[in-house]
């Protein structure tokens, strides 16, 4: 499969992942209210962000079905970084709220109410969608290399831990809910995927941050790289895209570039000294990297 049709079916399962995530997000809502269940309002505030991701991976997917070899996606890796940064921020605030809460109910013992079975059929449902798209995922994740695919594959594997770690702990809490142990599982789940979710959000959250603080190279200036690519396009195999930032007077710009399993170290090394040279020819004060692959690491 090409990169193009691999962005096609990018675009398709964030489609899908997205429309689903609406309605369950009013369903959870309304579960949690009706339930009081804790880990059933950290679900909802998942689900919000994880809706949010999956609106964000469908538009930078359909953009790039149109990308060509040389084409700049303008403004996309900002875009994404923005709504890193909203889905983050709403799932930070949450786990906070989530984890007050929990230690809150460790001193207020409220047992489990009975429409929680409610939310074990509604998790039911989620748990086989996110296999579904866990395993679209992963078979896009493997017939082309990018950092959006690779992203929502992580995203969906992530989601279907969570469901799954869900559905286990209302389930024990509707079954058992007469129990004087119960009352303490829900918290004590709780904050261990509070804790959890909050360390696996801070890479991502951080650089969104410093993408979005980061100022972006005018547009005269990203001609002159293309220029530059093009002029030395047989001097690799494969362009996977670029990405700038300007700090103070210097302009950093990376190059991710794939070569052929057949050239030896000397023959990529020389190749990285002649692309980096002509980028700095045509753009004289700037930082060039460029972060190169094998094509046997791309299938």
């Amino acid at each position: 499969m090409d990169r193009q049709q691999a962005f096609k079916d990018q675009t398709r399962v964030a489609l899908i992942s997205f429309i689903l995530e609406l309605p369950n997000i009013l369903l959870m809502l309304f579960l949690t209210i009706t339930s009081g269940s804790l880990i059933l309002m950290m679900d909802t505030i998942d689900t919000l962000s994880n809706g949010i991701q999956s609106y964000t991976f469908f538009n930078l997917s359909k953009k790039c079905q149109k990308s060509g070899r040389f084409e700049y996606d303008y403004g996309m890796g900002k875009f994404e970084s923005f709504g890193t940064l909203i889905s983050s921020t709403l799932l930070y605030l949450g786990l906070i709220a989530t984890i007050l809460s929990s230690f809150w109910a460790f001193f207020h013992i409220i047992h489990p109410k009975d429409v929680l079975i409610y939310a074990i059929l509604l998790k039911l449902v989620n748990v086989f969608i996110d296999v579904f798209v866990c395993r679209s995922q992963y078979k896009i994740n493997k017939s082309a290399t990018s950092s959006l695919i690779s992203s929502g594959f992580a995203l969906a594997k992530k989601n279907l831990m969570f469901d799954s770690i869900t559905l286990v702990t209302i389930s024990l809490s509707f079954f058992f809910r007469k129990g004087d142990f119960v009352v303490y599982l829900e918290p004590a789940i709780c904050i261990l995927m509070a804790a959890y979710l909050l360390f696996d959000n801070f890479k991502p959250f951080r650089a969104a941050v410093h993408d979005l603080l980061d100022k972006t190279v005018d547009e005269n200036l990203q001609f002159k790289i293309l220029k530059a690519l093009s002029s030395g396009y047989d001097l690799f195999d494969d362009f996977h895209g670029v990405r700038t930032r300007n700090s103070g007077n210097i302009i950093y710009i990376d190059l991710l570039i794939e070569f052929q399993d057949d050239k030896t170290y000397a023959q990529i090394k020389e190749a990285i000294i002649e692309l980096e040279s002509l980028v700095q020819k045509e753009i004289p004060n700037s930082d060039v990297t460029v972060v190169f692959s094998n094509s046997s690491q791309n299938k």
